[in-house]
């Protein structure tokens, strides 16, 4: 038995935690062991509030429409406790059912079959659940296909991305159909599908402040040279600069090195321009002595007018600052890289050594080349302990 206190304490960690380790799963300077550590302390507290018991889901429950943590928590202990129904109402919100989906990965096999079971049997708003629980629990569904051609356009989504997951080969055929949606969240993760599987597809994006998720990297990472070299031409706005910079270094050639180079005189494109040549030749740029100390001008944290409702922080934040003269020298002295498409320094066909060793960007990068060459996708956002066993029984 815990203290009401206590009980409120593991909660509210949890959803701190949790919204930390989202964050984490694309930052560039994170990688498996530290999200081995960020789980070991989600996981405390979720053992906390699993010795509470009900006392403990009577806390989450009232939190599970605003904090994704508390619904990815309750998930978990309603499933162990065979009390999924409770949730069901309070899941159909975007953000809560995404955290349910993914809680899955988090059980044992027992409980994510029988979680799986009630899901599909229940409501309409459960079968969303399960179509992205699908891609996280990561065995074969042979129900995505005939989810991703429902009416349902969330269920049509989630079937999309947990096929992204588990295989693109059996939605390409309806992601064709689909592709042409005026739901822009079916549009876009049916485009993602024809992306990966080599179809020229547009992927409409969500506007506001770029930054690293998976519909923007699988769009820059099926780009060719050719698309990339005339973004980093055209581009005018900053989201525009931003993403011209991530689509280079995406498509791994080293012949735009040169032009990214030039791009890290602008205060703008400067730490984005640098992780892209970091993508693709793999230099440490703090390493090799090739950064120099942030202007003072630089803004990383949300402006000051009180009129702007964007809050997120900039998505170069963690990255150096390159020294353009200094990289430049040092682009010189290089020898030839391999012919190819690059990541890392290496062949992409040699990107899944990354799963193991990278930065978590290095990592999703691989991961979507694993895709893009017919496997299922690599859960790199899935629990640290389920990767470490994967990488540890192909080694």
């Amino acid at each position: 038995m815990s203290s009401p206190d206590l009980i409120t304490e593991h909660a509210e960690e949890c959803c701190f935690l949790w919204h930390q380790r989202n964050v984490a799963l694309f930052m560039p300077h994170i990688g498996l062991p530290a999200l081995a550590r960020l789980d070991e302390r989600i996981d405390a507290h979720l053992d906390g509030l699993r010795v509470a018991g009900v006392a403990a889901l009577d806390v989450l429950v009232p939190l599970v429409h605003r904090e994704p943590g508390a619904a990815w928590a309750a998930t978990i202990l309603a499933a162990e406790r065979h009390a999924l129904a409770d949730l069901d109402e309070l899941l159909a919100g975007h953000r809560a059912a995404q955290a349910a989906g993914a809680a899955v990965a988090w059980m044992d096999a027992a409980t994510a079959e029988q979680a799986m079971v009630h899901w599909t049997t229940s409501s309409p708003q459960a079968l969303v659940v399960a179509a992205l629980a699908a891609g996280h629990r990561g065995s074969v569904e042979p129900r995505l296909s005939g989810w991703a051609s429902a009416a349902d356009n969330r269920l049509v989504e989630a079937a999309f991305l947990s096929g992204i997951r588990l295989g693109i080969a059996p939605l390409v055929e309806t992601a064709r159909r689909r592709v042409g949606a005026s739901d822009v969240a079916v549009a876009q993760a049916a485009g993602m599908i024809l992306n990966l599987a080599g179809e020229t597809a547009q992927i409409g994006m969500a506007a506001g402040a770029p930054g690293w998720d998976l519909p923007e990297l699988v769009r820059a990472r099926c780009s060719d040279t050719g698309q990339a070299a005339s973004s980093l031409r055209m581009a005018r706005t900053w989201r525009e600069r931003w993403f011209a910079c991530f689509q280079a270094g995406a498509t791994g050639d080293p012949s735009l090195v040169p032009t990214l180079i030039e791009l890290m005189a602008d205060e703008r494109s400067a730490r984005c321009a640098g992780e892209a040549v970091a993508l693709i030749t793999g230099v440490d740029l703090h390493a090799a002595g090739l950064t120099r100390r942030a202007p003072t001008t630089s803004v990383n944290g949300p402006s000051e007018d009180p009129a702007d409702d964007n809050v997120a922080m900039h998505p170069d934040e963690d990255l150096p600052w390159p020294d353009a003269p200094a990289v430049a020298a040092w682009w010189s002295r290089q020898p030839a890289f391999p012919p190819g498409r690059l990541l890392g320094g290496k062949p992409v066909t040699e990107a899944a050594s990354l799963l193991a060793t990278g930065l978590q960007r290095y990592r999703w990068s691989a991961a979507i080349e694993g895709v893009r060459c017919g496997n299922p996708l690599f859960p790199v956002d899935g629990p640290a302990y389920v990767q470490q066993a994967r990488l540890a029984a192909v080694r």
